[in-house]
């Protein structure tokens, strides 16, 4: 197994002591063959402790994986409130589209499942509520659809 391939496994698994003893041998924006950084693996198996060392070494934040997802769409689909502030506070732009033309909000609005604390911070921090995706629908319009009366007055606040 390439060194490459055991760090990302350490972030998958949680095995800090393993990371820790690699991280100074390879480019922190090394990607897998998706395209990930350590940054979506940190956020997709929720493994904060490692957000908070990638940040520290200044990981891009904004890295597209192959479906042109950044770690913010990555919060967005896996809910994850504590890391969104995280990579906000890091520099990570709210407003880049994936290969569906949809930005993070769109995948928080999509993935919320009456859980808000995503979207609110992204609405909070200037996201566009009417920003429409390749299928020429907003996080708004897809709101409205499901007929969620909460997220649509997030939305609409």
């Amino acid at each position: 197994m390439k060194i490459i391939e055991v760090i990302f496994q350490s972030v998958r698994t949680g095995d800090v002591s393993l990371f820790s003893s690699l991280i100074d041998n390879i480019d922190v924006n090394s990607t897998n063959e998706f395209s990930q950084n350590m940054l979506h693996e940190a956020i997709a198996h929720k493994q904060l402790i490692f957000v908070d060392r990638l940040l520290s070494r200044k990981i891009n934040v904004d890295q597209k994986d192959h479906k042109g997802q950044t770690p913010l769409h990555y919060c967005a689909m896996h809910n994850f409130y504590d890391a969104v502030f995280q990579l906000i506070a890091s520099g990570a732009n709210i407003f880049v589209s994936d290969d569906y033309g949809n930005e993070a909000l769109w995948t928080a609005v999509f993935n919320a499942r009456g859980k808000y604390d995503t979207v609110k911070i992204l609405v909070q921090r200037g996201a566009n509520v009417n920003h429409k995706n390749k299928s020429n629908r907003s996080p708004l319009d897809f709101a409205i659809q499901i007929e969620d009366e909460d997220m649509i007055a997030l939305l609409r606040s």
